[in-house]
């Protein structure tokens, strides 16, 4: 219900916790999160990270909410050029100041998405039997041509 921040003052939360923090940090953060491992109930574990980060929404919203109350105003937000226009920001200093007390939390929590992504597309290739992927049509990466030109 309050997806946004919209039922507590604190609109845009979202945007500033799943984009600006890692468009900042991003470039520090460690993603290396091990090998895939088969998930025995696929259910069971989506539930759980949905619970698991649940539980995490009182101190994103708490945690911004007093920071804002003793950040200076004029110190909070920044522009920035972004597509030939100028938009307003959070600031470097408050988007490090906030992902600082949340100790990390945005890059452990991309971590498990990565290692959860992994782990359900291995559960799903250990289920399927296992198939030979390299043998299908137009899956060899040494003939494909992934550049971006």
């Amino acid at each position: 219900m309050n997806y946004n921040g919209q039922l507590t003052g604190q609109e845009g939360i979202h945007g500033f916790w799943e984009s600006r923090i890692p468009e900042i940090q991003a470039t520090d953060y460690s993603l290396w999160v091990g090998k895939a491992e088969y998930v025995k109930n696929p259910q069971l574990a989506f539930w759980e990270a949905v619970f698991e980060a649940h539980a995490l929404v009182d101190s994103v919203l708490f945690i911004k909410k007093k920071l804002t109350q003793e950040f200076p105003e004029d110190q909070k937000y920044s522009f920035e050029e972004r597509n030939r226009l100028t938009v307003r920001v959070y600031s470097q200093e408050f988007s490090d100041t906030y992902s600082s007390r949340l100790n990390g939390m945005v890059e452990k929590q991309i971590k498990k998405s990565i290692k959860m992504i992994a782990d359900f597309w291995y559960t799903a290739w250990i289920n399927a039997g296992q198939p030979e992927l390299s043998k299908l049509e137009g899956t060899d990466p040494e003939e494909e041509d992934f550049s971006m030109n």
